[in-house]
C-alpha cells in the first residue's frame, strides 16, 4: 500500500510523509515484537515493557544508534551503564530531569522507569 502511494506521488512533501509513516510503523513493529533499536532481542518482561515505554517517550530525543559518539544532542543511551552511570543515577535523572532533559516522574510510573532501566541494560 505504501509502495503504491509512493509510486503515485510526485510531490516531495507527500513522499516525506509516506516515509515518516513507514518509519513510525517500523518502530511500532519493532517494539511490539520486542526488538531493541540495535537489533538485539530484548529479554525479560520488564525489558520488553521498557522497550515500549522507551519507544513511546524517549526515542524522540535519544535516537542515536550504537557507536554514535556525536557530541551534539542528548546522550547516546546504548551502553550507558558501561560508562559508569548506575541504574540508581539513571532512575533519578529520568524521575527528576537533568540539564535540558525534563523530569518524567509525573508522567511515568516508578514501574515504567524501572522497565526503561531494564531495557537500557540490554543495550
Amino acid at each position: 500500500m505504501a509502495m503504491e502511494a509512493w509510486q503515485r506521488s510526485t510531490d516531495w512533501r507527500e513522499r516525506f510523509f509516506i516515509l515518516a509513516l513507514c518509519g513510525v510503523a517500523a518502530l511500532t513493529l519493532a517494539s511490539t515484537i520486542g526488538l531493541a533499536a540495535s537489533g538485539k532481542a530484548v529479554t525479560g518482561g520488564k525489558a520488553k515493557a521498557g522497550s515500549v515505554v522507551y519507544q513511546k517517550n524517549c526515542v524522540a530525543c535519544h535516537n542515536k544508534q550504537p557507536g554514535d559518539t556525536s557530541p551534539f544532542g542528548p546522550p547516546n543511551l546504548h551502553g550507558i551503564f558501561k560508562t559508569g552511570v548506575t541504574p540508581a543515577q539513571a532512575q533519578k535523572i529520568i524521575r527528576d530531569g537533568k540539564g535540558a532533559m525534563p523530569a518524567w516522574g509525573n508522567t511515568l510510573s516508578s514501574s515504567d522507569i524501572q522497565d526503561v532501566i531494564a531495557y537500557l541494560k540490554t543495550q
